[in-house]
């Protein structure tokens, strides 16, 4: 053990190891977790000092289990809550080694008021309750997103499919559900079938209707409150399913799914984020604000605060600080900015270091900023981050789409660019190129002559032995230069053609009665956009292994900027040569004059392309 020390990358299990102990906990390095996994079971460590996610995924049985508590301290509540008693069992189930022992123990410390709960559902089965209720709305947006839910019948006949609804009849305290008769039942399930429906419009994911009119708020428990519902589960004298719906028919109320729902369903995005973005989003939302709002979503909320993590925040938030100032002075120009600078764009409240939306918005600026994380539990909870913010951030973009706005759906785009490249939109990507830091790039811009790279598409298409001498002169050796040389070979850079064509259409896609257009206007009119085939053949490869995915995506953007209007985005991957994206028939009666497609990629920074739309 004392010889393995030296290779052991933490610092507290270097420590330990020595004196025959392990450590094992999600926050470790992989190269440390299996040294130690190995050792217990060699028996070359006799004590292994672990957190609750070693029960789950992980064989390490053991002779003696000691459970040190059944509490744990929740960031979202802000105190300390019970255990699920799943994952007590679960690791009491870690006692137990058939091939060296014929028995085994495991050592349960409680305080003494939970002493008789555990040794009651320790021994006996412990009922599983549903927890529909808990996100039964983001369930039935769905559902109705997908039309399977049309009504406020339909919507009823849903709950009384579930398992929430056979729970509810059996544990009725459970759920809180008062009166246990049929019209009690039916009157619980219809209250909370109108609650549902109520707080989904009040997110703009549906549009109720009611007698033929768009409903009110308040009318909603109202419509949908049926008859009564018995127990379909009664094994003698009880009513069939049939009979059950039956009994709620004459609930007159139709659900009409919204686009926002349908963006809701599609990501698997909380309807309450979706409510969130279209709530806080305006036309003049710079990109602090934006990653604000992408970490103010609900799917943060989960994010560990851990005891006394609000202090250790306050140092990160700190650092990120004095990074934030280094990399604008590193890149300053000398010339006076008209707008604010990075850390004037960020709030950064110490009394909100306790909060998981705040924790989340330090983790992402730590990516921006090349800020180095205090510990290994950052590093587990940056991934955790990192895996929600692509579709979140995805729903945010189709939602900036759907409230029009040009510029705030641009720059959403390159929020996500920014957080692929691990660098702040000002650098222009020039970092993704080897060799190439935060320090290099003022040097890069600073040439007058005509030989400056501002950006990476500059770099990608500079004249080869002008661009060598301008790396040249900002501190790149030749080996260094040939590096870069090589690396923007594997950028991809669309060719790209926009232009107005018309295909053959039925259905009006404009408000504006049919008859008002020529022959040739009722044709559908799209902006076809066609890639250069040339472009195509060289692989598409994420800067420096940063993505997640071998290839890059793109994104289309067709808008007037003139007007700050987007008309439509489409997503495309390199295979793609062909795109064709609807134009209203109003806006193509006007004429394209104006109407530009942006060209911007999912992972590169500095490439982006702005094409005027021309007539066919």
């Amino acid at each position: 053990l004392q010889n393995l020390a030296p290779f052991v990358k933490d610092q507290v299990l270097q420590e330990t190891i020595t004196f025959g102990v392990g450590i094992h906990h999600a926050g470790l390095a992989d190269d440390d977790r299996v040294l130690v996994e190995r050792l217990f079971k060699e028996n070359k460590i006799q004590v292994l000092v672990s957190t609750s996610t070693l029960a789950w995924g992980v064989n390490l049985p053991a002779h003696l289990v000691v459970i040190k508590g059944t509490e744990f301290f929740d960031g979202k509540t802000k105190k300390y809550v019970d255990m699920e008693i799943t994952d007590v069992l679960q690791m009491i189930g870690r006692a137990g080694r058939p091939q060296f022992d014929d028995r085994a123990y495991a050592v349960l410390l409680v305080h003494e008021p939970k002493k008789t709960f555990y040794k009651k559902f320790l021994y006996e089965p412990f009922p599983v309750e549903s927890s529909l209720p808990k996100q039964i709305e983001d369930h039935m947006n769905a559902e109705i997103a997908s039309g399977t839910i049309r009504s406020g019948q339909d919507a009823i006949d849903y709950v009384t499919w579930t398992y929430f609804f056979r729970r509810l009849i059996r544990n009725p305290s459970y759920y809180g559900l008062e009166e246990v008769s049929s019209s009690g039942i039916s009157k619980y399930c219809s209250d909370l079938v109108g609650t549902v429906l109520q707080r989904l419009e009040e997110s703009g994911c549906i549009k109720l209707v009611i007698d033929g009119d768009a409903a009110n708020v308040g009318d909603v428990n109202r419509a949908t409150r049926g008859p009564r519902v018995v127990d379909p589960l009664a094994s003698k004298g009880g009513r069939t399913r049939e009979e059950v719906t039956a009994s709620l028919r004459g609930a007159l109320v139709d659900i009409e799914a919204q686009k926002l729902g349908k963006i809701s369903a599609f990501y698997y995005v909380s309807h309450r984020s979706v409510r969130l973005f279209k709530k806080r989003l305006h036309a003049e939302l710079d990109y602090a604000g934006l990653l604000t709002l992408l970490s103010d979503s609900v799917e943060f909320e989960e994010v560990p605060v851990r005891h006394n993590e609000d202090k250790l925040n306050e140092e990160f938030a700190s650092k990120i600080i004095s990074s934030m100032e280094r990399f604008e002075r590193m890149l300053s120009t000398g010339e006076p900015q008209n707008e604010k600078g990075i850390r004037q764009q960020f709030s950064l409240e110490v009394s909100k270091m306790d909060s998981s939306h705040m924790k989340a918005k330090l983790l992402l600026l730590s990516r921006l900023f090349g800020v180095r994380l205090p510990s290994h539990d950052y590093e587990t909870d940056l991934k955790s981050v990192m895996d929600q913010t692509g579709r979140v951030l995805q729903a945010l973009i189709d939602v900036c789409v759907e409230l029009g706005w040009l510029g705030t759906t641009l720059r959403a785009v390159e929020l996500g660019q920014m957080l692929s490249s691990r660098t702040w939109i000002t650098s222009g990507g020039l970092i993704a190129a080897p060799h190439i830091s935060v320090k290099n790039v003022s040097a890069l811009r600073a040439p007058a002559d005509g030989t400056a790279v501002r950006f990476l598409g500059e770099l990608v298409h500079a004249n080869e032995s002008t661009l060598r001498a301008t790396l040249g002169r900002a501190g790149l050796s030749s080996v260094e230069c040939n590096a870069v040389l090589s690396f923007r070979s594997t950028v991809p850079v669309l060719d790209v053609q926009a232009r107005l064509v018309r295909v053959a259409n039925t259905e009006a896609d404009d408000d504006e009665p049919r008859e008002t257009f020529s022959a040739d206007e009722l044709k559908k009119p799209v902006v076809e956009i066609r890639f250069d085939s040339k472009a195509l053949k060289s692989r598409d490869r994420p800067p420096n292994g940063q993505c997640g995915r071998n290839d890059t995506g793109w994104f289309f953007v067709l808008g007037d900027k003139g007007q700050d209007e987007v008309l439509g985005v489409s997503r495309a991957g390199g295979l793609h040569r062909t795109i064709q994206m609807d134009l209203p028939l109003g806006v193509a009666r006007c004429g394209v004059s104006g109407l530009s497609v942006w060209v911007l990629s999912t992972s590169y920074l500095g490439i982006d392309q702005e094409v005027a739309v021309m007539q066919n």
